[in-house]
């Protein structure tokens, strides 16, 4: 047995890596312009237990047959962002 994974669930357009190319410093005026967001989602009244999933004899894992989780509980979401001002 070995421990399931979990796929990460995510739409196409945020699956886009942004960077921003800094080759200095910014200034404080420079910083006005950016913004720094985060989420996460919490699952209300869930058991954390470790879930296994059984090979027979000679059966080989797969990478693409890891499922996918989904929620099965209440969950909350909470987001945040972080600016200059």
């Amino acid at each position: 047995a070995y421990h399931e994974e979990f796929k990460i669930i995510l739409k196409e357009e945020n699956k886009k890596t942004r960077q921003i190319g800094l080759t200095s410093q910014l200034l404080p005026i420079e910083w006005a312009n950016y913004a720094f967001r985060n989420e996460i989602s919490v699952e209300v009244r869930a058991t954390f237990c470790t879930n296994l999933v059984w090979n027979k004899n000679g059966e080989k894992r797969h990478e693409e047959c890891i499922g996918i989780k989904r929620k099965q509980h209440t969950s909350m979401m909470c987001w945040r962002m972080i600016s200059w001002d």
